[in-house]
């Protein structure tokens, strides 16, 4: 008996794994998807759709989309150019190891 138990909690186990990993991997999916999306509107000059596509990125922590707002926001792209802000989105990227981030807040 009491292997079978041992074995269901096991199983239920393996499902909760499965589950978590499913969403985990969704998620990335999701969010490379997005990362693809904010390049092409930025590609196309389509700066306020990729702001949008970035804002979103960054605020789940994504440190290149950090890095892209301070872009948009230092040369004044789909935004009015403002340096202060550039400065805190770079800063924010940076403070976590992005170095292209670390490299435009030295310039600036």
């Amino acid at each position: 008996m009491s292997v079978k138990l041992c074995s269901l909690g096991k199983q239920k186990q393996m499902k909760k794994l499965f589950a978590i990993l499913s969403v985990v991997l969704f998620a990335n999916q999701a969010s490379a998807d997005d990362v693809e999306l904010a390049s092409q509107a930025y590609q196309r000059g389509d700066y306020n759709e990729a702001l949008d596509l970035w804002q979103s990125l960054a605020d789940k922590g994504n440190l290149d989309a950090m890095q892209s707002i301070g872009f948009l926001h230092y040369n004044g792209l789909g935004v009015s150019q403002n340096y202060s802000l550039a400065a805190e989105w770079y800063e924010k990227a940076a403070s976590a190891g992005h170095p292209a981030a670390q490299t435009d807040l030295g310039f600036m």
